[in-house]
């Protein structure tokens, strides 16, 4: 390929590199340059352009890019339609990217424009979330530079999607003098959650005293039951290899691999195997539902990557991470939201589990508004409240919602199905409801105009009517969201399919909906678009 300034009048059939504006005139750049645009480009008195000449045995960008792409995605990854010289690499289904860096490096030096960008390894991805992007500067490169290029990324996939295979975990969870019930109940949910996201879940739990004898027979009593992982959450944290996990692990006849990892929050983490069953000693980090290091070895071990300890020993660099307020001397802390669940209470479901497609690539509920994360806003109005417990449903980046709303006692529900609508998060929401709730108001984390004051109203109406009316806020006349909803239409609630949440319930019953006025536009604002934001 030929790249310089000639006169327009030679100009012909070549590619037009810089955007040309003249008068009313605007050619642009990639355009291949007719005799029309020669005699148009003329007329408006341009005399050179800055032009690209396709050689005989150039292969065009496109072409390049597409081949580059195929040859790095591997199983698991889509290679997009090539556009202006761009390729991407999309994840065909969920699971935990690896990236051969040493492939990628030798492309991205190898002088000829054209270049990869990739995310972080073994970062968990969704289906359809973007790898990679090859771009190809030039317009073209010559095919022997092409062949050179494909010969760099070796014989084996460079990019790869490994996805889950769902488990039937045994958790156990040993309790010393002094531990709450309510302690190991939060730490339940927080790994179920964790679990739920990677498509695995607890089937059998033991909660027993913290001794290595007791702990032998529950890690025993796992593997009899089938389960093919075992996960064991210390009352007290393990500091050395003959505490009671490592040494309970050894008497149930399993194999320590590895007694700490190069990853904090979460360094005291035991690596062991009992047979073919893989056995975790979780580090006390993993009762928090923010990020910590457990986040980094549990989604490997699920999508059966290498966690062999010269693998888990190489995690230091990067393996700094924010710190969790569970810690002992934590850098945030918050309070329960109430010590116990009082019966006839109203539970607040705080709905965060969308895509955002109408967002494009972003995820609306972790934008900062004021500094703070939409669904972080959206939590914060439930927690404050008089809701007698908070439920959050997360789906799409789930464990990034569960960072940002790591500072509040809230419950998580994971919901696998997000993509198939809203129906999917409700049904997940309405279906963790405590058994003591008489109903449950149902709050979406797009609308960060709600306030704690119109959640109130409804559970003070809701109250009053006796507990059996479904109650929805209205301002000027209409009628918005949130819904707060009685237990009594629960099994209904479970039976909507579809993205149009409960909206037909409330057409069915609008005998029995109780219209509070809150004097209030918040209920009627979500964010859907980059306008709305």
């Amino acid at each position: 390929m030929i790249f310089g300034e000639v006169p327009v009048d030679e100009a012909e059939n070549t590619i037009l590199a810089h955007t040309v504006r003249a008068q009313s005139l605007t050619v642009k750049k990639g355009v291949k340059l007719s005799a029309a645009d020669i005699n148009a480009l003329s007329q408006a008195g341009i005399e050179t352009v800055m032009v690209a000449r396709i050689e005989a045995g150039d292969v065009m960008e496109n072409e390049v890019a597409q081949t580059v792409a195929s040859r790095l995605g591997g199983p698991g990854v889509d290679v997009m339609v090539p556009v202006a010289g761009r390729c991407n690499l999309h994840a065909q289904v969920g699971g935990v990217v690896t990236i051969n860096a040493a492939i990628i490096d030798a492309l991205n030096g190898s002088g000829d424009g054209v270049v990869t960008s990739t995310v972080a390894p073994f970062e968990v991805v969704e289906p359809g979330r973007a790898l990679a992007t090859i771009k190809v500067i030039p317009y073209a490169i010559p095919k022997a530079r092409l062949k050179a290029l494909t010969a760099l990324t070796g014989q084996e996939a460079a990019i790869a999607v490994h996805t889950f295979r769902p488990r039937r975990v045994g958790l156990v969870l040993t309790r010393v003098a002094g531990n709450q019930e309510k302690l190991l109940d939060k730490a339940h949910a927080v790994i179920s959650a964790r679990l739920e996201t990677y498509g695995s879940r607890v089937v059998h739990e033991a909660r027993i005293d913290h001794g290595a004898a007791v702990l032998a027979d529950a890690i025993e009593a796992m593997r009899t039951a089938g389960a093919d992982l075992i996960l064991i959450l210390g009352g007290a944290s393990t500091s050395d290899r003959k505490d009671v996990v490592p040494a309970a692990i050894e008497r149930a006849g399993g194999t320590i691999d590895l007694f700490g990892v190069p990853v904090d929050p979460g360094n005291l983490l035991v690596s062991a195997r009992l047979g073919d069953i893989s056995v975790l000693g979780l580090p006390g980090c993993a009762r928090s539902p923010q990020s910590n290091g457990v986040d980094l070895i549990l989604p490997r071990v699920l999508a059966d990557l290498d966690v062999s300890p010269g693998v888990l020993l190489g995690m230091g660099v990067g393996g700094l991470l924010k710190d969790v307020p569970d810690r002992a001397q934590p850098r945030e802390s918050h309070p329960p939201k109430t010590p116990a669940i009082p019966r006839g209470g109203v539970s607040a479901l705080v709905l965060a589990g969308g895509a955002s497609k109408r967002m494009g690539k972003t995820n609306k509920l972790l934008v900062e508004v004021d500094g703070t994360a939409l669904v972080r806003q959206v939590a914060a109005i439930a927690f404050e409240s008089d809701a007698a417990e908070v439920i959050v449903v997360t789906g799409h980046e789930a464990d990034l919602v569960r960072e940002a709303l790591s500072v509040f006692d809230v419950r998580f529900v994971h919901n696998p199905y997000y993509q198939e609508g809203l129906s999917t998060s409700l049904r997940a929401g309405i279906g963790a409801v405590s058994e003591e709730i008489s109903g449950a108001v149902v709050l979406l984390g797009d609308m960060p105009r709600v306030t704690a004051g119109i959640v109130n109203a409804l559970i003070k109406q809701f109250h009053a009517d006796q507990d059996g009316t479904i109650c929805q806020p209205t301002f000027d006349g209409r009628p918005g969201n949130p819904v707060l909803w009685p237990r009594e239409y629960f099994p209904e609630m479970l039976d909507i399919w579809g993205d149009s949440g409960a909206r037909q319930l409330i057409e069915r019953y609008a005998d029995r909906v109780s219209k509070v006025e809150v004097g209030d536009a918040g209920i009627h604002f979500d964010i859907d678009t980059p306008d709305d934001l």
